[in-house]
């Protein structure tokens, strides 16, 4: 199992956001997380990368328990996350955008290779040279995603 969250409960203050949620992610599988507002989709993905300190529950990551990690150490082990709203500086082009990834917080080398392989995964980026505020919002959000995937510590 690539990322299982076993039980998880979030809370601020005395407001439960997060009531005992479990689900299981296998390598190559997509799970949605679905529901209305304020039903608890970010802090359930705001506790999965140590954002937030579930009250009760763990995280397991590449079969490690990583519940009382810190974030920078999960986001060093691989697992990363795409907020909404795609945070990519528009002034710069898709290639830019992924040499800049690795940047987010701890000091690491660029992702070249990495970064090649994202662009070729979205054939619509040719050039790499677009301007990121060219793209369409579909396209903005798959450079996040590569970007993520940029990140130089994962395989």
């Amino acid at each position: 199992m690539l990322l299982e969250a076993r039980d998880i409960e979030v809370r601020y203050g005395s407001v439960r956001a997060v009531r005992g949620v479990s689900l299981r992610l296998a390598p190559g599988e997509i799970v949605a997380v679905l529901g209305a507002n304020g039903a608890g989709k970010s802090s359930l993905l705001r506790a999965l990368l140590g954002l937030t300190r579930p009250h009760a529950g763990e995280v397991v990551f590449t079969g490690n328990d990583i519940t009382r990690w810190s974030t920078s150490a999960r986001v060093r082990a691989g697992l990363v996350l795409v907020p909404e709203g795609r945070r990519i500086v528009a002034s710069l082009t898709v290639h830019e955008n992924l040499l800049m990834a690795p940047a987010s917080g701890a000091m690491a080398p660029p992702c070249m290779p990495r970064s090649s392989k994202s662009i070729s995964a979205f054939p619509i980026w040719r050039p790499a040279g677009t301007r990121s505020r060219r793209c369409s919002p579909a396209a903005s959000s798959r450079c996040s995603l590569s970007a993520a995937r940029c990140s130089p510590l994962r395989s």
